[in-house]
């Protein structure tokens, strides 16, 4: 590529066109010469004189050629003390058993990248030291939130109890809330009235209707699992109506290989479930021995759904009608669109928009008390351990991990999606090393999931205008 070709990538609708500059990472609207230039000028064809809008636009500072130097990420040498006194979440792995062996669990596949179930848990003084860990470490942090993890953390809920118990006392004067993710088939209501009493925040595993759930959730003993956690949500809902509304929520995993119509038909189905917040994932593979398989009937018909999400956002489809899972979507993107904002320029020293700071944001303590950047990572991988409660963390990992770009610089200096990449070390992770190669596998997805983004930013900006400019005539 050459040096003065500008950091830009090229959009089309169906009317009109669009540049993105990566360096003001800002959208722009064109004109069709303006456009075909731009086209020309990237391809590296022969160019005739740019026109007065490109001309014009390069006055501006826009278009620009400049590339990041040096590929690192800028909080690198505070690391030391963010991690020293702004520690704000903190994860417990308070045992890896489950009454559950869920078909797409990493924990459940035989997989050399991922531990398997086990009967371990954590003890109560590995679970205080982390928890005044965090204390320690968490001085110039507003809020901590602690939450409980599996395996299925409600077997261990006695301990839960006494460690809520123990965090009032040490963190007392310090805002903090609690979560808990489960399968809810343990729940009593004890537990949600210990649950009330102390603001848990309560997320529920369901995968959908039942055929779709109890294809890939059972228990041990290989039964469906559905019946019962739908008879857990539908007590909360009758008997804990605040608890409910307010610190409830579902999250479903989903599997691609089944229709998209049919997951959805869950809500229909289950009165509960229109009343509950959703939040979903695909089925992650990258632990996995087999890959993720999307159906041509799954592609379409979340195609279609998401069409009719659109013409809801602009008034032309009942709201109502919109698959509570393609809400959620929207809100997702809609918050990534609202992080595309117009800036100076891109500093000389800087990495893709990627990765969290390990540790501070999702500490994941295992119930040996080794550290982990989160609960999302392999548990045997030795480069992603960030430390033990025994060691404390280890700061040069975690820079490594932090600049997880820097395994691959010359491309994502080039990488028009340098501003939206959403990869982390977790996508570099080869077990006993970070692996450039195994990164830049996923680097296409990023790239798709950030132009989504960018053209849900022209569908608005597009529909914002052609009704402004419709009350205009009107007017």
């Amino acid at each position: 590529m050459k040096k003065d070709t500008p950091y830009i990538q090229l959009f089309t609708s169906p009317n009109s066109y669009y540049v993105f500059d990566v360096n003001r990472n800002e959208l722009l609207e064109l004109d069709e010469d303006s456009y075909t230039y731009l086209l020309d000028l990237l391809a590296g064809r022969e160019t005739a004189e740019a026109p007065e809008v490109i001309r014009s636009l390069r006055e501006e500072g826009y278009l620009s050629s400049n590339r990041v130097s040096t590929v690192q990420h800028p909080y690198t040498p505070y690391l030391e003390d963010m991690l020293d006194r702004g520690i704000e979440q903190v994860t417990l792995q308070v045992t890896q058993n489950c009454n559950f062996r869920c078909a797409y669990c990493g924990y459940t596949q035989q997989s050399d990248a991922q531990r398997c179930h086990s009967d371990k848990r954590m003890s109560e003084e590995i679970a205080r030291k982390a928890l005044l860990f965090v204390r320690d470490h968490s001085i110039d942090s507003k809020e901590v939130s602690i939450g409980f993890y599996g395996g299925e953390p409600l077997i261990e809920f006695e301990l839960i109890q006494r460690l809520v118990a123990y965090c009032e006392e040490i963190f007392r004067g310090k805002k903090h809330v609690y979560s808990i993710t489960t399968n809810a088939t343990l729940l009593t209501d004890s537990m949600l009235e210990f649950m009330g009493k102390y603001d848990f925040r309560l997320m529920v595993s369901l995968d959908g209707p039942r055929k779709i759930n109890d294809k890939n959730r059972v228990f041990v003993n290989g039964e469906g699992t559905y019946q019962k956690v739908m008879e857990r949500l539908n007590h909360i809902y009758r008997n804990y109506p605040d608890f409910f509304r307010r610190k409830l929520s579902v999250n479903m995993v989903l599997d691609p290989s089944n229709a998209f119509d049919e997951i959805i038909q869950i809500f229909p189905e289950e009165e509960v479930m229109r009343e509950i917040v959703v939040r979903t994932s695909v089925v992650d593979d990258i632990y996995s021995s087999e890959p993720v398989e999307y159906s041509n009937t799954y592609r379409w018909q979340y195609q279609y759904q998401s069409f009719l999400g659109l013409l809801a956002q602009i008034g032309r489809y009942p709201s109502e009608q919109v698959s509570p899972i393609i809400k959620s979507q929207f809100e997702l993107t809609l918050d990534n669109v609202e992080k595309i904002v117009p800036r100076v320029g891109l500093s000389e020293t800087l990495a893709p928009g990627g990765p969290c700071i390990p540790g501070k944001l999702r500490l994941f303590v295992t119930t040996d008390g080794d550290l982990l950047p989160c609960e999302r990572v392999s548990e045997t991988s030795e480069v992603l351990k960030i430390g033990s409660l025994e060691k404390g963390l280890d700061i040069e990992r975690i820079k490594a991990l932090l600049n997880v770009g820097s395994l691959t610089p010359e491309a994502c200096r080039n990488c028009w999606a340098f501003n939206g990449c959403s990869l982390c070390c977790k996508h570099a992770d080869k077990q006993t090393c970070l692996d450039g190669a195994a990164k830049l596998k996923h680097c296409e997805g990023t790239k798709k999931d950030f132009a989504h983004s960018l053209l849900f930013k022209i569908f608005f900006h597009e529909v914002h205008t052609q009704y402004a400019q419709k009350g205009g005539a009107e007017a």
